[in-house]
């Protein structure tokens, strides 16, 4: 792919390279979803849009998937996670927008216990925990900085969210920083 983003030869790329799914932040569906939309054989073979690194706003969310006809699949991950911590499933009648969906093989926690037992929950901080949590930071030339409780007692992400409970299992809302 190109070294710098152009919204004007975005499409273009992907139909060259016959991307089947996109990796993409809010910022960018923004401006694809003002943008001219892809040609249709693109839009149908793109599976779906994941978005990352941001909360989405619902009217980019609407906006993107009108324009060019691909869904999107929002999420939320970090390093210190090995990447995914949670996500919307891949069906769309299952995503839930302004979610970044339920933790698959993590878990994730808010740090006020009350949080899930609120009609209308407050947004708390994010606390991971799993055997993908990272046990200490690596810096050149210097010893580790270890991390032992992080896999069993929580890593605090320094994010915000809510945690809603669903129908099967607990979903993060609207995760910020």
């Amino acid at each position: 792919m190109d070294d710098r983003f152009h919204a004007s030869r975005f499409w273009a790329a992907a139909d060259d390279f016959q991307v089947s799914w996109l990796n993409l932040v809010p910022a960018i569906l923004g401006i694809l979803g003002e943008a001219a939309p892809p040609a249709e054989a693109v839009s149908r073979r793109v599976r779906l849009a994941r978005s990352a690194s941001a909360p989405l706003p619902r009217a980019v969310l609407d906006r993107f998937e009108a324009r060019s006809g691909i869904g999107v699949l929002e999420t939320y991950g970090m390093t210190e996670a090995a990447g995914q911590i949670a996500a919307n499933p891949l069906p769309r009648s299952q995503r839930r927008p302004g979610s970044a969906g339920c933790p698959p093989g993590s878990r994730c926690a808010s740090s006020a216990s009350t949080v899930a037992n609120c009609h209308r929950p407050r947004p708390a901080r994010v606390e991971i925990r799993g055997r993908q949590v990272i046990g200490a930071y690596l810096g050149p030339g210097r010893a580790p900085i270890h991390r032992p409780a992080a896999r069993t007692a929580g890593c605090a992400t320094g994010d915000l969210a809510s945690v809603t409970p669903a129908a099967s299992s607990t979903s993060l809302d609207a995760a910020t920083t």
